[in-house]
């Protein structure tokens, strides 16, 4: 894992042509900024994943769906994983080993976060984000 920021700005003006001063007087300004920020770390990421998160039922709808909740932390090393996982299911989907696929889940809201070590690499600082702001570059 690694990271890095630059940050280089210039300005410049003069009143005269290689030193040298013109007929009349001459005004010339120049700004000219650049500003760059890498990031690199190795992670394969799949669209595939599989998890098994225990949930309960929040509320029962007259229909006889139910809004299930469930959320499981687990913590490897440094890094902290948060499964979350929201959605509607048919009780007719519910397999009788009482779990539900997430595909059989309606309005499904399922996230993956990581938090640690890692992760952190993966961001822009605080300076590089406060001068990314304010920056007209």
């Amino acid at each position: 894992m690694s990271r890095n920021s630059s940050i280089n700005y210039g300005m410049g003006a003069s009143l005269s042509e290689k030193g040298k001063i013109k007929d009349g007087i001459s005004f010339g300004a120049q700004a000219e900024g650049k500003n760059s920020f890498s990031s690199k770390g190795v992670q394969n990421s799949e669209n595939l994943f599989i998890a098994t998160v225990g949930a309960r039922v929040i509320k029962v709808f007259p229909s006889g769906n139910l809004l299930i909740e469930g959320e499981k932390h687990i913590r490897h090393d440094s890094e902290l994983q948060k499964i979350y996982v929201k959605g509607i299911v048919r009780p007719e989907d519910i397999m009788h080993d009482n779990s539900v696929l997430s595909t059989s889940l309606v309005n499904a809201r399922i996230e993956y976060v990581s938090e640690g070590d890692f992760a952190q690499k993966k961001k822009q600082g605080w300076l590089q984000k406060i001068l990314d702001f304010i920056s007209p570059f």
